[in-house]
């Protein structure tokens, strides 16, 4: 029943990593904000300059004196089939280092939430070990307890009756 369970500096360990791992997750947090946020912000500015470029018009001397409403032809130049490749797949890469990136944090996060499960499960183990041994040594009559003592410990702990009834038959046993 005993052997079963971790020792205490297993326990201490694991809450040590834990605390480790919620402090990479935060700095992770916010560096992948920033992250996201620097990349908004090329992206619009990327948006704002092609905008611009599209949109204007250049004005050569000789027309400022035009009239209002006459628009000169403007060529622009057509990009070319490998500039538009090169910024499809930069794109690609740059959503798939996204996607990447969102599947390992989630990961992340299942790992740590079954962290903390584990050691609240852990915690809560070696409380009711603590219990079942005090109960022993009192049912053995090593250790001299009140009834007030022996009643907060049955509200605060409720054993398995099967349990119970083995403590009974031994502590039966010893009486004869």
């Amino acid at each position: 029943m005993f052997s079963s369970m971790p020792e205490i500096h297993v326990c201490s360990r694991l809450t040590d990593e834990n605390n480790q791992l919620i402090r990479k997750l935060k700095k992770l947090k916010k560096r992948n904000n920033t992250l996201e946020e620097e990349l908004r912000e090329i992206n619009e500015k990327l948006k704002f300059e092609n905008f611009v470029k599209e949109n204007t018009l250049k004005v050569h001397t000789c027309t400022q004196t035009d009239v209002p409403g006459y628009k000169p032809l403007v060529v622009r130049p057509k990009p070319t089939n490998q500039q538009l490749n090169k910024k499809d797949d930069q794109q690609k890469q740059i959503d798939s280092l996204l996607k990447m990136h969102k599947s390992l944090m989630k990961k992340y996060q299942r790992e740590l939430k079954n962290n903390s499960k584990h050691l609240e499960t852990i915690a809560a183990l070696n409380h009711q070990e603590k219990h079942v041994i005090s109960f022993a040594k009192y049912m053995r009559g090593d250790e001299v307890c009140s009834n007030l003592e022996f009643n907060n410990w049955k509200t605060s702990f409720q054993m398995p009756t099967k349990e119970l009834t083995c403590f009974r038959t031994v502590r039966k046993h010893q009486q004869v």
